[in-house]
């Protein structure tokens, strides 16, 4: 998110973007561990990272998304299923979940 609307005055929003720089931190861990050969310690930073973003993946998708569809339509059109697709969508953990 931006610094210059004021929108993280907002606690869900200024809770959101914490997660943001959480995940970014997450991924540096993640990184050194990569250079270190430490295959461990990557599977438990994806772990961390995945408790973050499994509930903040629902909070965009369910509340925040669907508010602000009427002022950014590419939201709208990213929550909605083509006509005729199958109804698939990724979660934070990477698995597809959904009907066909």
């Amino acid at each position: 998110m931006c610094e210059y609307c004021g929108c993280q005055a907002l606690e869900t929003i200024d809770k959101l973007t914490q997660e943001h720089e959480r995940v970014v931190t997450l991924i540096s861990h993640v990184r050194d561990a990569h250079r270190g050969g430490e295959v461990t310690r990557m599977a438990e930073v994806a772990r961390e990272t995945t408790a973050v973003l499994g509930p903040h993946t629902q909070v965009e998708e369910e509340g925040l998304f669907p508010a602000l569809a009427g002022d950014f339509p590419c939201l709208r059109a990213a929550a909605e299923p083509l006509p005729g697709a199958p109804s698939i969508r990724v979660h934070a953990s990477g698995i597809l979940v959904g009907s066909a």
